[in-house]
């Protein structure tokens, strides 16, 4: 998947506070990493915050709700699906779908 594609870009450069999808995890080894901490391709993710300076970044991962500390090199390596504008997603709808999704 080509990061420039319309609607796809990588975490490091994702905006705060919003929702998004993981669409590709681009590093295997990241792929085992974040999979053994419960983070899979298709899960829905909130940006919390990055430090100055190209920083960690803190994510949370739904549905669980866990917070997960990447580097920013890391975060660069996980391409994510930008929101809709009009989707109206907030913690309880997106754990809604999640659940629909796997049941």
């Amino acid at each position: 998947m080509d990061q420039s594609n319309k609607g796809f870009i990588a975490l490091s450069n994702a905006s705060k506070s919003s929702f998004y999808q993981i669409a590709e995890i681009r590093n295997r080894l990241l792929a085992l990493k974040l999979m053994e901490m419960g983070c899979l391709k298709g899960m829905f993710i909130k940006k919390i915050s990055t430090a100055p300076f190209n920083g960690p970044i803190v994510i949370k991962v739904y549905p669980n709700e866990n917070l997960l500390a990447l580097r920013f090199e890391e975060a660069a390596e996980i391409i994510i699906s930008e929101p809709d504008s009009n989707s109206g997603l907030t913690t309880k709808n997106v754990q809604n779908l999640w659940r629909k999704k796997i049941v």
